[in-house]
């Protein structure tokens, strides 16, 4: 609630499990994100409007007003509990410390039995740069962010819009047999 205040000028959205997305001062940058995203937005009038309890707060703005959010936050000692990560320059994501989407990753991989050599990840925003770093095998749509492209091991595929999952799958195919045991499942 102190940094909706603190911050008008900034989008916040908040995620928690249901589908629906509570908004806070919608603004150009968080109406594209929806566009781009087909994401339910519920427009609140303040934090304590919308439905705790949630896993993101998801920031959207200015370039400028979102670091000027970051380093208030780091200079008030937030980030002893929270993750700030730049997906891009316009859109700063808070998770709670430890959830970022390697450790999710890692963590459903363990649930679902794969071991980390089988773990494979497509990711082109720099919130990605945790999965990507977890996986063993790391995608990156050509049209990626500079800071994703340049990830030591990834492996460039055709852009989002030119069908990168499906090149990922025909890559993973050349790569591993069926006759190999540890290759990962690939489904089309």
């Amino acid at each position: 609630a102190i940094l909706s205040a603190r911050f008008p000028e900034a989008a916040l959205e908040l995620y928690h499990k249901g589908e629906e997305v509570c908004i806070l001062h919608p603004n150009a940058f968080s109406e594209a994100h929806c566009r781009v995203t087909g994401t339910l937005l519920r427009q609140v009038s303040s934090v304590d409007a919308a439905a705790p309890p949630f896993h993101k707060a998801l920031f959207e703005g200015d370039a400028s007003c979102l670091q000027n959010l970051a380093n208030f936050m780091k200079n008030k000692g937030m980030t002893a509990r929270y993750e700030l990560i730049f997906a891009s320059p316009n859109m700063l994501e808070l998770t709670a410390r430890g959830a970022d989407k390697g450790t999710m990753l890692l963590r459903l991989a363990a649930m679902l039995g794969i071991a980390r050599c089988g773990v494979c990840a497509v990711g082109d925003h720099c919130n990605d740069l945790p999965m990507l770093r977890a996986a063993s095998f790391a995608f990156a749509p050509k049209n990626a962010v500079q800071e994703v492209r340049a990830l030591a091991g990834i492996c460039i595929v055709r852009s989002a819009h030119e069908h990168a999952l499906q090149d990922v799958v025909a890559r993973l195919e050349q790569r591993f047999s069926p006759a190999m045991p540890d290759a990962p499942a690939v489904s089309k």
